[in-house]
């Protein structure tokens, strides 16, 4: 509490300000009460305080045009007291973050010099079971990286840039974690001509773990030249690249217990936030390129933070990705998120991994062990059984809103993912090489210019050291014609062949589309689709078939409609799937709005003499009524059925009043409901605030919320008071 009221007392009115000086401090105290009831009637009470401290500093002083430095430091201490029926606990963690820089030169000759240290430490006490206490202290852990930099940006010269980085992660016993990685490249990159680019980067690595006494150096290099042009005065556009990649690696192991990862790239990321009728095991997952583009402080739009439960939102999250190399095996997953997780919160997400050749049928693949959470990065490690597949996803839910009441936690957003295959240091020890040459290239022509007509062919060759070469070959013609003013119709045949691991897969895709718009207010369109896949099990044909229409028939009413069957058919099994949905929006005036969805799916699955019906049904409706800006209510419901389940109905109502907006004090008052007549569970949420804006870029909150829990197994009951402080100097 003093470094509290020593940092607010030095940030009051009257405090000097620097240039190039930032001062931030962010006190947050909360009083919770947690009851818990099971099926007997038996309750046990917890009471908690905790308090969170947060500050943070800012320094930049440039010297001269040509030399910056800047630091910033952060500490965070966590200290929460807790009382469960007499019995008492409390735990105290506490990081130290620095991070310095030194920048200089100018826009061809310049570089940096900077210094990262991170420190952790944490210490916990309880009643001991034969009295007394019992007094826990984690070691202390620290991470520290020294880096360097330089860049060479010549005019009409090859640009150049050099780094070099140390890092170092251990214990203070460096009993459980002493390891040092050392990393160090050059990347070299030239456009001697605007069609011309050349690319050249060699990095030089090692790790040495003296805990598991493993230690690793790996030389990597790789070249690459593209080329590109127009042809045919520009109805011709062709991209050709060609990559060499080589890498020399050793590993000592004088341990059983080291072990060596090897990071697989995927090829895109995919994922899903399911929606009836969805399931784990027939959904189909959608591009997410931000889920494996290696930026692990950026959202990839994936929330797991309990307010989406409190929202009545439960869905499965899917996080997937395609594989550049489905033959390379694969058995951990690193899920990133953008905030460190107590343990007690990561342990309660709960995971399951699946793989698919498809993206449509997803095999579950059993878990390898116990998921933990990094001590040093914000990320999941979920160890799963070795597998090779062409789409791989993990599974979970957002976190349920009884693990915890901590509002930094009721959004917890997925930043990347990222595979590995992780083997004994001891069965790869000794040195290793590969080389892999890859080429690639696009060609596409506009054949014609009425109808547009346009021919497109992409190749790729890759062949690695000890393996036979891999290729495939796309061929695609595509039409796009407009009929009417108010119609067009679009088509496309194409052909693809590739082999790889000496099996070899021929495909034919085709296609058609037709889109209308006779008027602004009013659509529809009809899209058929085929895929004959040549395979080594044998053949398999796809065929499905889907119409829209959409139409505003008044102002304020509105009508989507859209119905499809599909039929995949070889391979010993057919499934055939139907599926219709429509939806109408009423805006009768400002105030009020109604919406209401209706989904049905049937599908037929026959394999051999075995035939699976399954069906679906789910009809949803919400009402929105906004009198004015302050006032908010919304009550929804909806009902759903699968084959072999009773119908599950689920109630969601919500209030929200905002009496003062725009000054310096801003009243807001909510509450939520949610009902499962299945499951005979209720949540309910209830909760107020307070914020007192003290002066611009300063302000005081006072949160309340209660959220009751029941089920026929259990009824939670937690209340929660808050008190947060925001002040900011800059």
């Amino acid at each position: 509490m003093t470094i509290l009221l020593v940092a607010a007392a030095g940030l009051g009115p009257g405090a000097t300000r620097a240039d190039g000086l930032s001062v931030a401090a962010e006190p947050t105290y909360a009083l919770t009460r947690l009851r818990l009831t099971d099926a007997t009637g038996l309750t046990t009470t917890t009471d908690s305080q905790s308090l969170t401290q947060q500050y943070r500093l800012g320094l930049d002083k440039a010297f001269t045009e040509a030399l910056l430095w800047r630091a910033n430091g952060m500490l965070l201490r966590d200290e929460i007291w807790s009382d469960t029926d007499g019995a008492s606990s409390d735990s105290t963690r506490q990081e130290w973050t620095l991070s310095t820089g030194l920048g200089w030169g100018g826009t061809v000759l310049g570089g940096s010099f900077t210094y990262d240290r991170d420190t952790v430490d944490a210490k916990y006490s309880a009643e001991a079971a034969g009295g007394g206490r019992q007094r826990t202290r984690v070691p202390t852990l620290v991470s520290e990286t020294y880096g360097a930099s330089m860049r060479w940006s010549p005019a009409d010269l090859p640009n150049l840039n050099l780094r070099l980085s140390r890092t170092n992660q251990f214990d203070e016993d460096r009993a459980q974690y002493d390891t040092s990685s050392t990393t160090a490249g050059v990347t070299a990159t030239y456009s001697p001509t605007n069609e011309v680019g050349l690319s050249y980067a060699t990095t030089y690595s090692t790790v040495d773990d003296r805990v598991d006494d493993t230690s690793t150096w790996t030389l990597g290099q790789v070249a690459t030249a593209t080329y590109r042009r127009r042809f045919f005065e520009g109805r011709s556009n062709a991209y050709l690249t060609y990559g060499l990649q080589s890498a020399i690696s050793e590993t000592k192991a004088t341990s059983e217990l080291g072990a060596v990862r090897t990071q697989r790239p995927p090829l895109s990321g995919l994922s899903l936030v399911e929606t009836f009728p969805d399931i784990p095991s027939t959904d189909t997952l959608k591009p997410n390129p931000a889920l494996v583009d290696g930026n692990v402080q950026a959202s990839a739009g994936i929330d797991l933070g309990f307010q989406r439960t409190l929202a009545g939102d439960t869905a499965q999250r899917d996080l997937g990705v395609q594989m550049g190399e489905p033959l390379e095996p694969v058995n951990v997953v690193q899920v990133w998120v953008d905030r460190l997780l107590p343990e007690s919160v990561w342990r309660a997400v709960e995971w399951s991994a699946w793989r698919s050749d498809d993206n449509v049928n997803w095999v579950p693949v059993p878990l390898d062990g116990a998921v933990t959470f990094g001590p040093f990065q914000n990320r999941f490690e979920i160890p799963i059984q070795r597998t090779r597949s062409k789409y791989l996803k993990v599974v979970t839910r957002p976190l349920a809103a009884t693990v915890t009441t901590d509002a930094a936690l009721g959004a917890i957003l997925v930043t990347d993912v990222m595979l590995f295959e992780e083997v004994s240091a001891a069965a790869v020890a000794g040195r290793s090489t590969s080389l892999t040459n890859a080429v690639s290239g696009t060609v596409t022509t506009r054949l014609l210019d009425s109808p547009a007509l346009q021919h497109d062919l992409s190749f790729q060759l890759a062949k690695a050291s000890g393996t036979s070469a891999a290729w495939t070959i796309a061929n695609g013609l595509g039409l796009t014609q407009r009929l009417h003013r108010t119609a067009t119709l679009t088509a496309r045949v194409a052909r693809t062949d590739s082999r790889s691991g000496g099996e070899h897969v021929g495909q034919f895709d085709w296609g058609t589309s037709l889109g209308v718009n006779p008027i602004p207010a009013a659509s529809a369109g009809a899209t058929y689709a085929g895929a004959w896949s040549q395979l080594k099990e044998g053949d398999q044909l796809r065929n499905s078939a889907s119409v829209f229409a959409r139409a505003d028939l008044y102002q304020g009413l509105s009508v989507t409609g859209n119905a499809g069957q599909s039929y995949v058919s070889g391979l010993g099994s057919s499934t055939r799937t139907t599926f219709t949905s429509a939806t109408t929006s009423i805006v009768p005036n400002r105030a009020l709005n109604l919406s209401g969805t209706y989904g049905y799916n049937r599908t037929r699955t026959e394999v051999g003499e075995r035939v699976r019906d399954s069906e679906g049904q789910q009809a949803s409706g919400l009402v929105t009524f906004t009198p004015f800006p302050a006032l908010l209510a919304t009550a929804g419901a909806t009902r759903s059925t699968q084959s072999g389940t009773s119908p599950r109905l689920l109630w969601n109502y919500l209030v929200s009043y905002a009496p003062l907006r725009g000054g310096d004090l801003v009243l807001t008052a909510q509450h939520q409901e949610t009902s499962d007549d299945v499951a005979d569970a209720t949540t309910k949420s209830t909760s107020g605030s307070v914020r007192w804006n003290l002066r611009p870029n300063a302000y005081l909150d006072l949160n309340y919320s209660n959220i009751d829990n029941r089920s026929p197994q259990s009824r939670t009951r937690t209340d929660s008071l808050m008190l947060h402080l925001f002040l900011t100097l800059s």
